[in-house]
């Protein structure tokens, strides 16, 4: 099957506006160029893939949360839920580098771990840290650019994502590594010279060398991946968009509920089935889901589509 072509959230949502009648006005501001609006007659709203964001009924505040990694993990553990042992560390809190390393290494109790961005979103600037030389050198470039940084463990987990719309579970699937695909005729060298050098993971692909026995000259075989960075993106091993078991749908009502938030996306990790949320760990939030990555991620226009179209329905009272 052909996968389809890449559509961005904007388009989606402009789109599907105009199957439903309705008017779709782009609004360009000099620090939003893709701003526009949806309208039925007096009704409208703001779209961008900024603040505000694609979904209208979305509470603003609720970016706010899910902005900072720091808050957010910091509610959920007031409220009860299972996240990521996690250290954050400020550079604004140290007066020198010195200081600052000296608490990282005071924290980072073993190798490998994860360095994120407190404000980091689509995986963006996270690091896989393999030892204390590779630990030095990320820090500096978070203590340099004053952003405060998260170290976590690694976690083997199976990743998965909910969706959560208007309320309702509308998407459950899985998250796996970024991979290249072998075609049973290149090297993997080959295969990852297509990939740009800013998302290649160096001290990630080594690890991935020594699991798996191969080599850069290795022929990788038909259909099988492999991994070339720590973070991992929506993938279709598994996906599901109806028929969620009660215990799933119970324990997401509930954390909608808590954190009075009606629109947003849970990524975490399952110990062992996604029947079962106790063993649920919560690894973030995102408050702004985009639905056009689906087409490409897992080969589907079916759903995003749908959800888009229920979406705009149910803020303009369409049948």
């Amino acid at each position: 099957m052909k996968t389809p072509a890449k559509i961005s959230n904007i388009e989606l949502f402009s789109k599907t506006a105009k199957k439903l009648g309705l008017t779709v006005t782009p609004i360009p501001t000099e620090k939003n160029k893709n701003l526009c609006s949806i309208s039925l007659g007096n009704k409208f709203y703001f779209l961008s893939s900024k603040a505000p964001g694609f979904y209208p009924n979305a509470k603003r505040w609720g970016a706010h949360l899910t902005g900072s990694k720091q808050l957010t993990q910091k509610m959920l553990t007031k409220l009860g839920y299972k996240t990521i042992r996690s250290n954050f560390l400020a550079p604004s809190a140290y007066t020198s580098f010195t200081a600052f390393f000296a608490q990282t290494q005071k924290v980072t109790k073993k190798f490998p771990v994860i360095l994120k961005p407190d404000d980091g979103l689509d995986g963006r600037g996270i690091k896989y840290v393999a030892n204390n030389t590779v630990l030095k050198r990320e820090m500096k470039t978070f203590y340099l650019k004053n952003t405060t940084v998260i170290i976590q463990p690694i976690i083997t987990d199976p990743e998965y994502r909910i969706l959560i719309i208007n309320k309702k579970v509308e998407l459950v699937h899985s998250k796996d590594f970024r991979s290249i695909v072998g075609d049973g005729t290149q090297t993997i060298a080959s295969l990852l010279s297509h990939i740009p050098a800013k998302n290649l993971n160096v001290d990630f692909i080594s690890m991935q060398y020594s699991l798996t026995g191969y080599t850069s000259t290795s022929i990788l075989p038909e259909g099988i991946q492999f991994p070339y960075h720590i973070v991992k993106d929506s993938s279709a091993t598994h996906y599901q968009y109806k028929s969620f078991s009660k215990a799933l749908t119970s324990w997401a009502n509930k954390l909608v509920t808590d954190l009075s938030i009606d629109t947003f996306a849970i990524d975490l990790f399952v110990k062992a089935d996604l029947k079962d949320p106790s063993g649920y760990t919560i690894i973030e939030l995102n408050s702004n889901p985009g639905l056009a990555h689906y087409y490409y991620a897992c080969n589907d226009t079916v759903q995003p589509d749908r959800i888009c179209n229920k979406v705009l329905r149910t803020y303009f009272g369409l049948k």
